[in-house]
Protein backbone atom coordinates (compact mmCIF):
# COMPACT_ATOMS: atom_id res chain seq x y z
CA UNK A 1 0.00 0.00 0.00
CA UNK A 2 2.87 2.40 0.80
CA UNK A 3 4.37 1.66 -2.63
CA UNK A 4 0.96 2.41 -4.17
CA UNK A 5 0.91 5.82 -2.43
CA UNK A 6 4.38 6.62 -3.75
CA UNK A 7 3.39 5.66 -7.29
CA UNK A 8 0.17 7.68 -7.01
CA UNK A 9 2.11 10.69 -5.79
CA UNK A 10 4.67 10.35 -8.59
CA UNK A 11 2.00 10.08 -11.27
CA UNK A 12 0.03 13.00 -9.80
CA UNK A 13 3.18 15.16 -9.85
CA UNK A 14 3.79 14.15 -13.46
CA UNK A 15 0.21 15.08 -14.36
CA UNK A 16 0.60 18.52 -12.76
CA UNK A 17 3.76 19.16 -14.77
CA UNK A 18 2.18 17.99 -18.02
CA UNK A 19 -0.99 20.04 -17.44
CA UNK A 20 1.14 23.10 -16.77
CA UNK A 21 3.10 22.46 -19.97
CA UNK A 22 -0.15 22.03 -21.90
CA UNK A 23 -1.57 25.29 -20.57
CA UNK A 24 1.63 27.09 -21.53
CA UNK A 25 1.55 25.59 -25.02
CA UNK A 26 4.73 23.60 -24.42
CA UNK A 27 3.22 20.09 -24.49
CA UNK A 28 3.73 18.83 -28.02
CA UNK A 29 2.32 15.32 -27.53
CA UNK A 30 -0.99 15.10 -25.69
CA UNK A 31 -0.64 11.31 -25.61
CA UNK A 32 1.78 11.70 -22.69
CA UNK A 33 -0.87 13.39 -20.57
CA UNK A 34 -3.48 10.84 -21.66
CA UNK A 35 -1.10 8.05 -20.65
CA UNK A 36 -0.51 9.70 -17.24
CA UNK A 37 -4.24 10.01 -16.54
CA UNK A 38 -4.71 6.40 -17.62
CA UNK A 39 -1.95 5.27 -15.28
CA UNK A 40 -3.35 7.16 -12.29
CA UNK A 41 -6.83 5.88 -13.08
CA UNK A 42 -5.47 2.34 -12.94
CA UNK A 43 -3.89 3.01 -9.53
CA UNK A 44 -7.23 4.36 -8.27
CA UNK A 45 -9.00 1.28 -9.67
CA UNK A 46 -6.63 -1.05 -7.83
CA UNK A 47 -7.58 0.59 -4.53
CA UNK A 48 -11.29 0.69 -5.53
CA UNK A 49 -11.47 4.48 -5.68
CA UNK A 50 -13.75 4.15 -8.67
CA UNK A 51 -15.03 7.74 -8.76
CA UNK A 52 -11.49 9.12 -8.83
CA UNK A 53 -10.50 6.60 -11.50
CA UNK A 54 -13.50 7.53 -13.65
CA UNK A 55 -12.67 11.24 -13.33
CA UNK A 56 -9.15 10.58 -14.63
CA UNK A 57 -10.41 8.49 -17.53
CA UNK A 58 -12.90 11.21 -18.48
CA UNK A 59 -10.14 13.82 -18.40
CA UNK A 60 -8.10 11.59 -20.71
CA UNK A 61 -11.06 11.43 -23.10
CA UNK A 62 -11.36 15.24 -23.08
CA UNK A 63 -7.72 15.54 -24.13
CA UNK A 64 -8.21 12.91 -26.84
CA UNK A 65 -11.20 14.85 -28.17
CA UNK A 66 -9.11 18.04 -28.35
CA UNK A 67 -6.37 16.11 -30.18
CA UNK A 68 -8.95 14.83 -32.68
CA UNK A 69 -10.14 18.38 -33.38
CA UNK A 70 -6.56 19.45 -34.04
CA UNK A 71 -5.87 16.39 -36.22
CA UNK A 72 -3.16 15.19 -33.84
CA UNK A 73 -2.06 11.55 -33.71
CA UNK A 74 -3.96 9.47 -31.12
CA UNK A 75 -2.62 6.29 -29.54
CA UNK A 76 -5.57 4.00 -30.27
CA UNK A 77 -4.26 1.24 -28.01
CA UNK A 78 -4.39 3.63 -25.06
CA UNK A 79 -7.87 4.77 -26.12
CA UNK A 80 -9.04 1.13 -26.14
CA UNK A 81 -7.46 0.52 -22.73
CA UNK A 82 -9.30 3.50 -21.23
CA UNK A 83 -12.63 2.31 -22.67
CA UNK A 84 -11.90 -1.16 -21.25
CA UNK A 85 -11.06 0.24 -17.81
CA UNK A 86 -14.25 2.32 -17.71
CA UNK A 87 -16.23 -0.73 -18.76
CA UNK A 88 -14.77 -2.75 -15.90
CA UNK A 89 -15.66 -0.01 -13.39
CA UNK A 90 -19.23 0.18 -14.67
CA UNK A 91 -19.43 -3.62 -14.47
CA UNK A 92 -18.22 -3.58 -10.86
CA UNK A 93 -20.85 -0.96 -10.06
CA UNK A 94 -23.62 -2.97 -11.73
CA UNK A 95 -24.19 -0.38 -14.49
CA UNK A 96 -24.35 -2.99 -17.23
CA UNK A 97 -25.55 -0.79 -20.10
CA UNK A 98 -22.63 1.63 -19.71
CA UNK A 99 -20.26 -1.29 -19.13
CA UNK A 100 -21.36 -2.97 -22.35
CA UNK A 101 -20.94 0.28 -24.31
CA UNK A 102 -17.36 0.90 -23.13
CA UNK A 103 -16.13 -2.69 -23.37
CA UNK A 104 -17.73 -2.91 -26.82
CA UNK A 105 -15.87 0.26 -27.90
CA UNK A 106 -12.56 -1.16 -26.68
CA UNK A 107 -13.12 -4.44 -28.53
CA UNK A 108 -14.02 -2.60 -31.76
CA UNK A 109 -10.89 -0.43 -31.57
CA UNK A 110 -8.56 -3.40 -30.98
CA UNK A 111 -10.15 -5.45 -33.75
CA UNK A 112 -9.84 -2.50 -36.12
CA UNK A 113 -6.13 -2.28 -35.28
CA UNK A 114 -5.75 -6.01 -35.92
CA UNK A 115 -7.42 -5.71 -39.34
CA UNK A 116 -4.94 -2.97 -40.21
CA UNK A 117 -2.07 -5.24 -39.17
CA UNK A 118 -1.11 -3.06 -36.19
CA UNK A 119 0.14 -4.50 -32.87
CA UNK A 120 -2.23 -4.79 -29.90
CA UNK A 121 -2.28 -6.49 -26.51
CA UNK A 122 -4.16 -9.62 -27.61
CA UNK A 123 -4.31 -11.00 -24.06
CA UNK A 124 -6.10 -7.85 -22.93
CA UNK A 125 -8.52 -8.10 -25.87
CA UNK A 126 -9.32 -11.68 -24.89
CA UNK A 127 -9.95 -10.64 -21.28
CA UNK A 128 -12.27 -7.78 -22.28
CA UNK A 129 -14.19 -10.03 -24.67
CA UNK A 130 -14.81 -12.35 -21.73
CA UNK A 131 -15.91 -9.46 -19.51
CA UNK A 132 -18.20 -8.24 -22.28
CA UNK A 133 -19.79 -11.70 -22.39
CA UNK A 134 -20.14 -11.64 -18.59
CA UNK A 135 -21.90 -8.28 -18.75
CA UNK A 136 -24.50 -9.84 -21.05
CA UNK A 137 -24.83 -12.80 -18.66
CA UNK A 138 -25.64 -10.50 -15.74
CA UNK A 139 -27.83 -8.07 -17.69
CA UNK A 140 -31.18 -8.38 -19.40
CA UNK A 141 -29.62 -8.43 -22.86
CA UNK A 142 -30.09 -11.22 -25.40
CA UNK A 143 -27.94 -14.13 -24.18
CA UNK A 144 -27.05 -15.46 -27.63
CA UNK A 145 -23.89 -13.37 -27.92
CA UNK A 146 -22.68 -14.46 -24.47
CA UNK A 147 -23.54 -18.11 -25.17
CA UNK A 148 -21.69 -17.94 -28.48
CA UNK A 149 -18.59 -16.54 -26.78
CA UNK A 150 -18.49 -19.01 -23.88
CA UNK A 151 -19.33 -22.07 -26.01
CA UNK A 152 -16.50 -21.27 -28.42
CA UNK A 153 -14.07 -20.41 -25.62
CA UNK A 154 -14.91 -23.64 -23.77
CA UNK A 155 -14.44 -25.71 -26.93
CA UNK A 156 -11.05 -24.08 -27.55
CA UNK A 157 -9.93 -24.75 -23.96
CA UNK A 158 -11.19 -28.34 -24.00
CA UNK A 159 -9.23 -29.01 -27.20
CA UNK A 160 -6.10 -27.65 -25.51
CA UNK A 161 -6.63 -29.26 -22.11
CA UNK A 162 -5.02 -32.62 -22.89
CA UNK A 163 -1.98 -31.15 -24.62
CA UNK A 164 -1.38 -27.91 -22.71
CA UNK A 165 -0.45 -28.62 -19.09
CA UNK A 166 -0.35 -24.89 -18.36
CA UNK A 167 -4.04 -24.40 -19.19
CA UNK A 168 -5.84 -22.65 -16.33
CA UNK A 169 -8.40 -25.29 -15.28
CA UNK A 170 -10.08 -22.99 -12.75
CA UNK A 171 -10.69 -20.42 -15.48
CA UNK A 172 -12.27 -23.13 -17.64
CA UNK A 173 -14.48 -24.10 -14.69
CA UNK A 174 -15.56 -20.47 -14.38
CA UNK A 175 -16.48 -20.40 -18.07
CA UNK A 176 -18.73 -23.45 -17.61
CA UNK A 177 -20.36 -21.69 -14.64
CA UNK A 178 -21.11 -18.48 -16.55
CA UNK A 179 -22.34 -20.44 -19.54
CA UNK A 180 -24.70 -22.28 -17.20
CA UNK A 181 -26.07 -18.94 -15.95
CA UNK A 182 -26.93 -18.03 -19.53
CA UNK A 183 -28.76 -21.33 -20.02
CA UNK A 184 -30.62 -20.84 -16.73
CA UNK A 185 -31.84 -17.47 -17.97
CA UNK A 186 -32.91 -18.95 -21.31
CA UNK A 187 -34.68 -21.71 -19.32
CA UNK A 188 -32.64 -24.51 -20.89
CA UNK A 189 -32.37 -26.53 -17.68
CA UNK A 190 -30.65 -29.62 -19.07
CA UNK A 191 -27.92 -27.61 -20.77
CA UNK A 192 -27.46 -25.57 -17.61
CA UNK A 193 -27.04 -28.74 -15.54
CA UNK A 194 -24.51 -30.15 -18.03
CA UNK A 195 -22.39 -27.00 -17.72
CA UNK A 196 -22.70 -26.91 -13.92
CA UNK A 197 -21.63 -30.58 -13.79
CA UNK A 198 -18.47 -29.71 -15.74
CA UNK A 199 -17.79 -26.68 -13.56
CA UNK A 200 -18.15 -28.65 -10.33
CA UNK A 201 -16.15 -31.63 -11.62
CA UNK A 202 -13.25 -29.40 -12.69
CA UNK A 203 -13.13 -27.56 -9.36
CA UNK A 204 -13.25 -30.88 -7.48
CA UNK A 205 -10.45 -32.14 -9.72
CA UNK A 206 -8.33 -29.18 -8.61
CA UNK A 207 -9.20 -29.80 -4.95
CA UNK A 208 -10.77 -27.47 -2.41
CA UNK A 209 -7.41 -26.83 -0.72
CA UNK A 210 -6.02 -25.48 -4.00
CA UNK A 211 -8.88 -23.11 -4.82
CA UNK A 212 -8.67 -19.40 -4.12
CA UNK A 213 -11.57 -17.73 -2.30
CA UNK A 214 -13.18 -16.38 -5.48
CA UNK A 215 -13.23 -19.86 -6.99
CA UNK A 216 -14.71 -21.27 -3.79
CA UNK A 217 -17.51 -18.72 -4.06
CA UNK A 218 -18.13 -19.75 -7.68
CA UNK A 219 -18.16 -23.43 -6.66
CA UNK A 220 -20.64 -22.69 -3.87
CA UNK A 221 -22.87 -20.82 -6.32
CA UNK A 222 -22.58 -23.65 -8.86
CA UNK A 223 -23.82 -26.16 -6.27
CA UNK A 224 -26.64 -23.80 -5.31
CA UNK A 225 -27.72 -23.25 -8.92
CA UNK A 226 -27.66 -26.97 -9.64
CA UNK A 227 -29.62 -27.58 -6.44
CA UNK A 228 -32.28 -25.13 -7.62
CA UNK A 229 -32.52 -26.90 -10.98
CA UNK A 230 -32.68 -30.36 -9.42
CA UNK A 231 -35.53 -29.19 -7.17
CA UNK A 232 -37.38 -27.82 -10.21
CA UNK A 233 -37.16 -31.20 -11.99
CA UNK A 234 -38.15 -33.15 -8.83
CA UNK A 235 -34.69 -34.55 -8.09
CA UNK A 236 -35.22 -33.54 -4.46
CA UNK A 237 -32.52 -35.61 -2.70
CA UNK A 238 -29.89 -34.45 -5.20
CA UNK A 239 -31.11 -30.89 -4.70
CA UNK A 240 -30.66 -31.13 -0.94
CA UNK A 241 -27.21 -32.67 -1.34
CA UNK A 242 -26.11 -29.77 -3.58
CA UNK A 243 -27.48 -27.18 -1.18
CA UNK A 244 -25.63 -28.88 1.67
CA UNK A 245 -22.38 -28.78 -0.34
CA UNK A 246 -22.85 -25.06 -0.97
CA UNK A 247 -23.52 -24.39 2.71
CA UNK A 248 -20.38 -26.35 3.68
CA UNK A 249 -18.28 -24.13 1.39
CA UNK A 250 -19.85 -20.95 2.78
CA UNK A 251 -19.12 -22.13 6.33
CA UNK A 252 -15.52 -22.80 5.31
CA UNK A 253 -15.20 -19.28 3.87
CA UNK A 254 -16.67 -17.84 7.06
CA UNK A 255 -14.24 -19.86 9.19
CA UNK A 256 -11.36 -18.50 7.10
CA UNK A 257 -12.56 -14.94 7.73
CA UNK A 258 -13.33 -14.19 4.08
CA UNK A 259 -15.13 -10.86 3.71
CA UNK A 260 -18.49 -10.85 1.94
CA UNK A 261 -19.57 -8.09 -0.40
CA UNK A 262 -23.26 -7.27 -0.84
CA UNK A 263 -23.55 -9.50 -3.91
CA UNK A 264 -22.07 -12.44 -1.95
CA UNK A 265 -24.73 -11.80 0.69
CA UNK A 266 -27.46 -11.87 -1.95
CA UNK A 267 -26.24 -15.33 -3.01
CA UNK A 268 -26.23 -16.54 0.60
CA UNK A 269 -29.82 -15.36 1.08
CA UNK A 270 -30.78 -17.29 -2.04
CA UNK A 271 -28.86 -20.34 -0.79
CA UNK A 272 -30.52 -20.60 2.61
CA UNK A 273 -34.05 -19.78 1.43
CA UNK A 274 -33.59 -22.33 -1.34
CA UNK A 275 -32.49 -25.04 1.06
CA UNK A 276 -35.35 -24.14 3.41
CA UNK A 277 -37.81 -24.79 0.56
CA UNK A 278 -36.29 -28.22 -0.07
CA UNK A 279 -36.17 -29.11 3.63
CA UNK A 280 -39.80 -28.09 4.09
CA UNK A 281 -40.88 -30.13 1.07
CA UNK A 282 -39.00 -33.20 2.32
CA UNK A 283 -40.23 -32.73 5.88
CA UNK A 284 -36.68 -32.46 7.24
CA UNK A 285 -35.48 -30.44 10.22
CA UNK A 286 -33.63 -27.17 9.81
CA UNK A 287 -36.28 -25.14 7.97
CA UNK A 288 -36.55 -22.54 10.73
CA UNK A 289 -32.79 -22.17 11.16
CA UNK A 290 -32.28 -21.64 7.42
CA UNK A 291 -34.99 -18.98 7.22
CA UNK A 292 -33.53 -17.19 10.24
CA UNK A 293 -30.02 -17.17 8.72
CA UNK A 294 -31.40 -15.87 5.41
CA UNK A 295 -33.49 -13.16 7.06
CA UNK A 296 -30.54 -11.95 9.16
CA UNK A 297 -28.42 -11.62 6.04
CA UNK A 298 -31.32 -9.91 4.27
CA UNK A 299 -31.61 -7.34 7.06
CA UNK A 300 -27.96 -6.40 6.45
CA UNK A 301 -28.71 -5.31 2.85
CA UNK A 302 -32.27 -4.13 3.50
CA UNK A 303 -31.50 -0.48 2.74
CA UNK A 304 -28.71 -1.07 0.20
CA UNK A 305 -30.93 -3.15 -2.08
CA UNK A 306 -34.57 -1.97 -1.68
CA UNK A 307 -35.63 -4.62 -4.21
CA UNK A 308 -34.83 -7.28 -1.58
CA UNK A 309 -37.42 -5.93 0.85
CA UNK A 310 -40.31 -7.71 -0.81
CA UNK A 311 -38.29 -10.96 -0.72
CA UNK A 312 -37.58 -10.37 2.97
CA UNK A 313 -41.26 -10.19 3.88
CA UNK A 314 -42.16 -12.98 1.50
CA UNK A 315 -39.83 -15.36 3.33
CA UNK A 316 -40.79 -13.98 6.73
CA UNK A 317 -44.40 -14.77 5.85
CA UNK A 318 -43.40 -18.32 4.88
CA UNK A 319 -41.54 -18.72 8.18
CA UNK A 320 -44.53 -17.42 10.14
CA UNK A 321 -46.87 -19.86 8.37
CA UNK A 322 -44.46 -22.71 9.09
CA UNK A 323 -44.26 -21.79 12.79
CA UNK A 324 -48.02 -21.49 13.11
CA UNK A 325 -48.58 -24.81 11.33
CA UNK A 326 -46.06 -26.57 13.59
CA UNK A 327 -47.45 -24.93 16.77
CA UNK A 328 -43.91 -23.84 17.60
CA UNK A 329 -42.72 -22.70 21.04
CA UNK A 330 -44.42 -19.38 21.87
CA UNK A 331 -41.32 -17.72 23.30
CA UNK A 332 -39.34 -18.58 20.18
CA UNK A 333 -42.22 -17.34 18.02
CA UNK A 334 -42.33 -14.00 19.86
CA UNK A 335 -38.55 -13.60 19.58
CA UNK A 336 -38.67 -14.15 15.83
CA UNK A 337 -41.51 -11.65 15.41
CA UNK A 338 -39.61 -9.11 17.47
CA UNK A 339 -36.35 -9.55 15.55
CA UNK A 340 -37.70 -9.71 12.02
CA UNK A 341 -41.01 -7.84 12.07
CA UNK A 342 -41.14 -5.25 14.85
CA UNK A 343 -37.47 -4.23 14.65
CA UNK A 344 -38.02 -2.94 11.10
CA UNK A 345 -41.55 -1.68 11.55
CA UNK A 346 -40.77 2.02 11.19
CA UNK A 347 -37.86 1.72 8.77
CA UNK A 348 -38.34 3.31 5.36
CA UNK A 349 -39.29 0.70 2.79
CA UNK A 350 -40.99 0.18 -0.54
CA UNK A 351 -44.77 0.39 -0.81
CA UNK A 352 -45.10 -3.32 -1.56
CA UNK A 353 -42.84 -4.24 1.38
CA UNK A 354 -44.98 -2.08 3.68
CA UNK A 355 -48.14 -3.88 2.55
CA UNK A 356 -46.53 -7.25 3.23
CA UNK A 357 -45.33 -6.08 6.63
CA UNK A 358 -48.85 -4.99 7.64
CA UNK A 359 -50.28 -8.26 6.28
CA UNK A 360 -47.89 -10.32 8.43
CA UNK A 361 -48.59 -8.13 11.46
CA UNK A 362 -52.32 -8.81 11.19
CA UNK A 363 -51.61 -12.53 10.79
CA UNK A 364 -49.48 -12.83 13.95
CA UNK A 365 -51.68 -10.68 16.25
CA UNK A 366 -53.60 -13.69 17.69
CA UNK A 367 -50.34 -15.49 18.50
CA UNK A 368 -48.32 -12.77 20.30
CA UNK A 369 -48.60 -11.23 23.73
Amino acid sequence: MDEMRVNLSDVSNAIEMLVKSKNEGLLLDGNKLVQAYKMRGLLYMQTEFFLEAMNDYNKAFEIIEDMRKNNNHIDENVLAEIHAAKGIIYFRLGEFQNASLDTGNSINIWKSLLIRGLPINEEMLESIEEINALIITYSNDDKNKSLEYFCKSIDDDENLKNIDQSLDISRLANKYYFNALNYIQTEEKNKAIVNLNKCIDLFNEIGMQNLNNDDKKILSSAYMCRGELYFQIDEDDDALNDYNCAVTIEELLKKDGVELNNYDIMDIIRLYTGRANVLEFLGNDGVIDDYIIALRFNKSVFNTFPQTQEDYYYYLDKLVDYLIEKSFDKICFNNIIQEFLFSLFYDEKTEEATKLQIFIHEKVKPYIN
